[in-house]
């Protein structure tokens, strides 16, 4: 499986919402997507040191008050949520090769629609992990 599949079973842990991969589909959707990569380090053995950047948009209905309230609601759990697993140093599990040493939120965009009947709420998470040579 991809770092961005193995990421995205992690995630949808809270909760057990679907998380689509690079299409966000009708109201009350969710959908991540990769938007940088980058290796930052190749030790003397091989080992490679990555950063990577994803964005998590969710599609919701901001019809009424209750709506919008309720999204933020949902929205600050799951932040909380990876800042505790984050400080717990629990984190996706990439597979044997794969030792993760960092994995944030970051970042919180919001766009509305034109109609503001739907609102996209764009979490942005970077991961930081080493790939070992076997």
């Amino acid at each position: 499986m991809s770092v961005i599949g193995k990421i995205q079973d992690f995630l949808m842990e809270y909760q057990s919402f679907e998380l689509l991969t690079d299409v966000v589909g009708e109201s009350e959707s969710y959908a991540i997507f990769p938007i940088a990569s980058s290796k930052i380090v190749q030790d003397t053995v091989g080992n490679k040191t990555y950063v990577r950047e994803f964005k998590i948009v969710f599609k919701k209905s901001l019809i009424d008050e209750v709506s919008r309230q309720s999204n933020h609601d949902w929205l600050e759990g799951f932040c909380d949520w990876i800042e505790e697993q984050t400080d717990n140093g629990n984190f996706p599990d990439l597979g044997n090769d794969y030792i993760v040493s960092e994995f944030v939120f970051y970042d919180l965009v919001f766009n509305p629609s034109e109609d503001f009947m739907d609102g996209v709420y764009s979490l942005l998470i970077r991961i930081t992990y080493k790939k070992e040579v076997q």
